[in-house]
């Protein structure tokens, strides 16, 4: 029998454990020296396979019960398991019942692009805003609206 993804609530002490491709980087050195903990304060879960963290995901409240930022930390290993946390991130931002949800991606990172569009997010930006990320690179702004 093959192992299942199992999914579990958020804690900023794993943070460190997400392998992360090159264009999450700064992101998660951002959350190691601090962020993390605030974030995962918040509503979210960490995926794991077996011992291996797949990725942590979740939101935070802007203005609560109207707009939500979302955030995820995928690892380079999350590909073959795409189909259950795609189930699980749509679960998860399709109980929040908000006017907004909001969320950046690396404007060179083409994977978290297209995971943004199946979770139902819809580009904002017709251009990458400049030098807006946590390494001064461009970013877009994705968003989920009812």
């Amino acid at each position: 029998m093959s192992a299942r993804v199992h999914f579990i609530p958020l804690n900023a002490a794993h943070i460190r454990y997400v392998e992360v491709n090159d264009a999450q980087k700064a992101e998660q050195m951002a959350m190691i020296d601090g962020y993390g903990a605030y974030a995962c304060q918040h509503p979210g879960l960490e995926a794991w396979l077996g011992s291996r963290c797949l990725g942590m995901a979740g939101v935070i409240p802007v203005y609560p019960g109207r707009f939500l930022m979302a955030w995820a930390l995928l690892s380079r290993h999350a590909g073959p398991h795409m189909l259950p946390l795609t189930r699980m991130a749509r679960r998860v931002l399709d109980g929040h019942r908000v006017a907004r949800i909001e969320m950046t991606v690396a404007a060179e990172f083409e994977e978290a692009q297209r995971w943004a569009r199946m979770l139902g997010f819809e580009r904002e930006t017709p251009r990458a805003l400049k030098a807006r990320r946590a390494d001064g690179g461009d970013e877009y702004i994705y968003a989920r609206t009812s």
